[in-house]
């Protein structure tokens, strides 16, 4: 198993988001700040486990917030129109921090790219990244969910190539030019799957 290099993880790792932002102080704020609205209390519902969004190399990051009686989810196109599951999607661009009207998160966004606190608030959040990457618990947390992230990818490759197998097999039975012990050695299928098809 690749040695982590801790130092390396920063606020923009989905992983320490999330853990960053369990402090209710931090993620009120910040949400105020998106939503421009006041919020009274947060409560955690679960915490989201999206496979491929906190490996080390992640591009993105993502939080689930709910926020009753505020919004109602409507078409685009059709203002009139609403979509009935009472969501509304927020994407910030941090690339884009110059573009927003908010000073604050403007700040906020330039620390998602560069790392560099400017802001009381953004220099809370980088005390509050580097205790989390600095927890031990956390730490093996961490590592426990890169294992089990290793074990589904593996997992998720080998039934791909068993189906890429059997469509191989099934498209050379089709076509009757080998026997079903030959496909078997091409494709290294048990014979018993192939007669099968």
């Amino acid at each position: 198993m690749k040695t982590i290099d801790w130092d390396s993880l920063t606020f923009a790792n989905n992983y320490v988001f999330q853990e960053v932002l369990k402090n209710k102080e931090l993620c009120k704020y910040l949400i105020e700040r998106i939503l421009h609205i006041q919020i009274k209390d947060i409560r955690y519902l679960i915490a989201e486990r999206h496979i491929n969004s906190a490996r080390i190399s992640s591009k993105s990051i993502r939080l689930d917030v709910y926020v009753e009686n505020h919004f109602t989810y409507r078409c685009k196109e059709d203002n009139t129109l609403e979509m009935g599951d009472l969501t509304e999607n927020i994407y910030l661009n941090a690339r884009a921090a110059d573009k927003a009207k908010d000073t604050a998160l403007a700040d906020f966004l330039c620390y998602v790219i560069s790392g560099k606190a400017g802001s009381e608030f953004t220099q809370a959040i980088d005390a509050e990244t580097k205790r989390v990457t600095n927890d031990e618990d956390w730490r093996e947390r961490y590592v426990t969910w890169e294992m089990d992230l290793k074990i589904i990818q593996e997992d998720a490759e080998k039934k791909g190539e068993k189906k890429k197998a059997l469509a191989i097999a099934k498209s050379l039975k089709e076509k009757g030019k080998l026997t079903d012990s030959e496909i078997a050695e091409v494709t290294a299928l048990p014979l018993r799957e192939v007669a099968a098809l």
